[in-house]
Order: C-alpha cells, then structure tokens, then sequence
C-alpha cells in the first residue's frame, strides 16, 4: 500500500477524546488536555442540594419575564470536583446564558466520575436548562454512547475556521482519495485516536473498542494474547524505525514486532500515563 497515493478519512474521535467540544459555542478557559464523554462506573454529577441553590439564586436574580426556551452547556469536572464549562449551544451569548455559566464555574461541589474506584481525571457531562413561566430548571442530560457512536456514521459537515485563507495544491488533482468507514468496509466502527503505518506500509490505528490493522483492502482486528483486551482503551500508537509497533494501554505497553507481542508493565517502563 503507497501511503503517497492513499489517503484515510476516518472520524479520529473517542470516549476518551481530547479536547472535544459537543456543542457549537466553544469557550477557552478550561484544561481540555484529556477527558472521557460521560464516563464511569459512577457517573458525574453534582450535588444536589448546591444545584437547588443555583437554580434559586438564577432565579431571584433573573428578569425572565417574556423569556422561554433552553440552552445545553457541557460542563468538563476534574477529580477534585471542580467545574468548568466548556461548550454550550446559545449562538447569542445572551446575559441569561452568561449568568449561567458563571455560576456553573463557581458551583462547589462538583461529583467527579468513578471508575473501578478510582476518581476520573477529567470528565464531560451535558446539563440543560430550561426557561418556561417565568421561572429556570436544570438537570443533567446523560449522553446515550451507542446513539453517539452511531451519529457518527452519518458525518455532517465540517466546521470551518479559517476564512481568511485560500489553500491552494496544484498536485491534488494528482492523487487518488478514498474514503473508507463502518458502512463501506469491515472497519469496526468510526471512532478513531491515532493511526501509524509499519514498516510493510499496513495501516494501525485504534478504535473505540480494539485495534485494527489495514492492508489497503481489509481491516484486521488485533488481539494482544498477552493482556485481556475486553475492558480497555488502545491510546497512544507508533511505530519505530526498527519496524516494531508500540502501544499504550491500560497503563501497560504493549510492543509487537515479528507477529509476537511483548508486554512491558508500569512498574517497568515508570510510566504513569502517555499521550503520544
């Protein structure tokens, strides 16, 4: 497979995603190097009798006579149980929306989501708020992950950023695009982190739940005998100059060279986490 004349359009998202926004307004003041969509064995949340509070004090303090309708703010909750609102769907910034967020970055007491005991570093939750009789309520929406998995086989249009400039690639009429997905392909689903090619020029890449390779035609599905892969995550993927392919997961790496893998514990490597 010539990697210069074969291009892969694949969704390169995951549960464990980097710096995804849900919702079109993006905001900037928040640490988005690593978080999971909803994740846990405990979900987060927040505590109730604080979030009754919010709501009484938006109340009091808001004019909402004439006002109805509702606004979705995704909120990302670190392990120490603070809040901070990342993303939210009122393309018109109105002061109500502003008030909103304000206090969501101020609320105490944030519930941070649990994983086999252990409190996630980051995590995204969706609250909605409604606005009817003069009068705001609020409450999580959980994110149905089978239905978020799905819609993205059905990819909308990229948002664009840059209007300013013009790309301009005399040689693309060159090159040969194809695209392949869940729908046109064995390709186990369109979640994708990272990809690498080896030294036969075969594609890896990690998807939401495994690892695949890629010949070019068909995608073949990757199962380290070395580590029971029913209950992880593949991060990080490359592949060095000696042709072995390494990867990072469950904070264990694994290593694959000469069709047998090799697995190098934490309490080798001293590695306590890697993104790249």
């Amino acid at each position: 497979m010539k990697r210069d004349f074969i291009a892969l359009f694949i969704l390169f998202i995951s549960l464990n995603i980097n710096a995804q926004n849900i919702f079109p307004v993006k905001l900037n003041n928040c640490d988005t190097s690593k978080f999971c969509l909803d994740c846990g064995d405990v979900k987060a949340g927040y505590d109730e009798k604080e979030f009754q509070k919010l709501l009484e004090e938006l109340n009091n303090s808001l004019d909402l006579k004439g006002v109805s309708g509702n606004v979705k703010f995704q909120v990302l909750i670190n392990s120490k149980g603070k809040g901070c609102v990342l993303s939210h769907t009122d393309k018109s910034n109105d002061p109500i929306t502003l008030k909103i967020i304000d206090k969501l970055n101020n609320l105490k007491k944030w519930q941070p989501a649990i994983t086999s005991n252990k409190k996630e570093e980051s995590t995204s939750i969706s609250l909605v708020f409604f606005i009817k009789d003069n009068k705001i309520s609020g409450n999580i929406e959980r994110v149905d992950l089978e239905a978020f998995r799905k819609s993205f086989d059905k990819p909308q249009n990229p948002e664009i950023y840059n209007t300013t400039y013009t790309y301009k690639n005399e040689n693309l009429k060159n090159y040969k695009f194809t695209i392949w997905n869940s729908k046109n392909s064995n390709l186990e689903n369109n979640w994708n982190d990272h990809l690498t090619f080896d030294e036969s020029n075969y594609l890896w890449i990690t998807t939401d739940r495994g690892l695949e390779s890629f010949n070019g035609t068909i995608f073949t599905k990757q199962i380290p005998d070395i580590i029971d892969t029913s209950t992880i995550y593949f991060y990080a993927l490359e592949a060095d100059n000696a042709g072995k392919i390494w990867i990072y997961a469950a904070k264990n790496i694994l290593n694959f060279y000469n069709n047998k893998w090799t697995l190098i514990p934490k309490e080798e490597s001293g590695l306590e986490g890697v993104y790249k």
